[in-house]
């Protein structure tokens, strides 16, 4: 998959840092009867909050990919958590101490196997996540030598 080529602007990837930031933050903040509608939030969090740090920390990045004009790692991590997710839940269906999910919104779907139809959009989100905190880890542990080596990152 591949679209325009796109350079991202400082100015845009300060807006996908805050908003990572305040999508963070604001469940936090709100009283838990509110907060509880902003799951979605915290899905992609993470993602907007590192991605540009990533990609301004000169590692691995969507931004990068994006920057070629590159949507495959994109589509490959949401394929991916979509399917990681799809068993995970069928794993938790048959097993005895599983996850039983309270929704609090009406609209969240039928159930597959435990999960509301819904839920299973945040398995691509945390891939997504996933994926962007590995690289800022290995960013991170890249600039102090003791610290890569200590987990193996050279």
């Amino acid at each position: 998959m591949s679209k325009k080529p796109s350079k991202p602007t400082d100015k845009k990837l300060s807006v996908y840092f805050a908003l990572g930031l305040i999508f963070l933050i604001v469940p936090l903040l709100l009283p838990s009867e509110v907060a509880s509608y902003l799951f979605a939030l915290v899905w992609v969090g993470f993602a907007f909050l590192l991605e540009p740090l990533n990609y301004k920390l000169g590692g691995e990045s969507l931004f990068k990919e994006f920057e070629n004009g590159k949507l495959t790692t994109l589509f490959s991590l949401f394929l991916a958590g979509l399917i990681c997710g799809v068993l995970w839940e069928f794993w938790n269906y048959w097993a005895i101490g599983k996850w039983i999910y309270t929704v609090p919104i009406p609209f969240a779907g039928p159930r597959i196997f435990e999960m509301p139809l819904l839920g299973f959009l945040g398995f691509p989100a945390f891939a997504v996540e996933v994926y962007s905190l590995q690289n800022f880890l290995i960013v991170v542990l890249k600039k102090n030598q003791r610290l890569a080596e200590l987990f193996g990152v050279v």
